[in-house]
């Protein structure tokens, strides 16, 4: 008897058909939400207990993140095929020079998606100056904490901030490019610099000799102001201040006005409201000349 149509083999078109539909299918089925990780690697030199806790809050307060706590070089570079939201690096995990080597290679890997690092050291100076030398197009995503130093829930800010805000900075100032003369109190020597952003009470200070910030340094800042200023006697705003935070590239450091006087602080918001004055300004006559051009 002769086979059915139903029963007939399938020929060479039929079985392509199926092959390009499973394979259609496949690729408007939704994909696979990768898993997101937070990095954990800690040296036997950090406290036990403080280790356990790092650990416990990140679990407890971000459930859907993954948790991978790497325990050697290896380790921690086999993670680096994973999606990191942030990694928080003992700066006595290895070595610190390998672990530079390890991140540089990580972050170009990366591209347009830098992986987050928060150094938790004893030794920042150290950290900075090393830092400085290895991975400083890097800084503006990476931080660090002297946890020898600092209460637990420091640390667990920062970890929050890092997760939630990859580390940016977290009180907003007026971005700004201002280059300027500031001095040392401690040895009374003239430093070339550049304002990066400023608020009336502080400021994110760059030097542009090299020079590596040190906390707590004194300084004496002269600001160039405007030529329509008319409440600052002179070509200057002189301003003291202090280093309060210095950003893990070393050569920039957040700064914190001091002994402002009432006149100091009149001074000061005109200029901010100057600047800000002329850069809506700008941007709004930048938005009249593109819209002529369309």
């Amino acid at each position: 008897m002769a086979s059915s149509e139903k029963d007939a083999p399938a020929t060479t078109e039929e079985k392509k058909d199926g092959k390009n539909s499973k394979v259609a299918e496949y690729l408007q089925a939704p994909r696979k939400k990768r898993k997101r990780y937070v990095l954990i690697a800690t040296s036997g030199t950090m406290p036990i207990d403080l280790s356990a806790a790092i650990e416990a809050y990140v679990r407890t307060n971000f459930k859907a993140m993954a948790v991978a706590m790497p325990r050697s070089a290896e380790e921690l570079q086999k993670n680096f095929g994973r999606q990191i939201m942030l990694l928080i690096l003992d700066d006595e995990f290895i070595p610190l020079e390998r672990s530079l080597e390890l991140l540089g290679d990580l972050k170009r890997r990366r591209g347009q998606a830098p992986v987050p690092v928060l150094f938790l050291t004893r030794q920042p100076a150290q950290l900075i100056a090393s830092y400085h030398k290895m991975l400083a197009p890097f800084h503006e995503v990476d931080d660090y904490i002297n946890y020898a130093k600092v209460e637990r829930a420091e640390i667990f800010s920062r970890i929050r901030h890092g997760l939630n805000h990859k580390n940016a900075r977290k009180s907003r100032r007026y971005k700004i490019d201002i280059p300027l003369d500031y001095f040392l109190l401690a040895d009374d020597a003239m430093h070339k610099g550049r304002l990066i952003d400023l608020s009336v009470h502080g400021a994110l200070l760059k030097a542009e000799d090299g020079r590596i910030f040190r906390p707590g340094d004194q300084l004496k800042l002269h600001v160039p102001i405007p030529e329509h200023m008319l409440s600052v006697q002179g070509d200057y705003l002189k301003l003291s201040a202090k280093v309060r935070r210095i950003f893990i590239i070393g050569d920039q450091a957040g700064i914190s006005f001091e002994h402002l006087s009432e006149d100091k602080i009149l001074s000061l918001t005109e200029f901010l409201t100057s600047f800000v004055s002329d850069q809506a300004a700008r941007r709004a006559m930048a938005m009249r000349a593109r819209a002529v051009r369309s």
